[in-house]
């Protein structure tokens, strides 16, 4: 009777050590198949007009958000009263994820840049396209310590996507 429990006990055991073993094979079987993978490739997945569609699509939704008085639009209030913050939130929130941007103010003689978007993402990728509107402002603009003077100003949104 006791060598028949051995006989059971050793068996036990060895079925154990199978389904280890098996586990094992499996773990190694899984990680060399993930080791043979290529990494994943970063491609470009807009065409040029969807991105630039996207964009003015943005823009023009942003100058329309709401009725402002003394501005030519919304966009322009935002720009005269240097309030980047909501400018950013919503072409944030309008523009696909993976998009990324570049935001300058011009006076048509001197361009300054107002966000750059380049620092988030390390540089542009891909076809880069640039969306301008011009507007007229009877003032002073000041864009990060930069004050520009005139009356008519570009707003330029330079956009590329990964």
């Amino acid at each position: 009777m006791v060598e028949k429990m051995l006989m059971r006990n050793n068996r036990a055991q060895l079925m154990v050590l199978e389904a280890v073993l098996s586990a094992t094979l499996v773990i190694l079987s899984i990680i060399f198949a993930i080791s043979l993978s290529p990494p994943p490739s970063y491609t470009i997945s807009s065409t040029p007009s969807e991105l630039r569609s996207l964009a003015t699509d943005s823009l023009s939704a942003l100058e329309h958000k709401e009725e402002v008085t003394g501005y030519q639009n919304y966009l322009v209030k935002c720009i005269v009263e240097n309030d980047l913050d909501f400018i950013l939130y919503y072409l944030n929130l309008s523009l696909p994820t993976s998009t990324y941007y570049n935001i300058y103010i011009s006076n048509l003689t001197t361009t300054v840049m107002w966000f750059n978007g380049e620092k988030i993402c390390g540089g542009k990728f891909g076809s880069v396209e640039r969306i301008h509107r011009l507007f007229y402002y009877d003032g002073d603009i000041t864009v990060n310590g930069t004050t520009l003077k005139g009356n008519i100003y570009e707003f330029i949104l330079e956009v590329w996507r990964v």
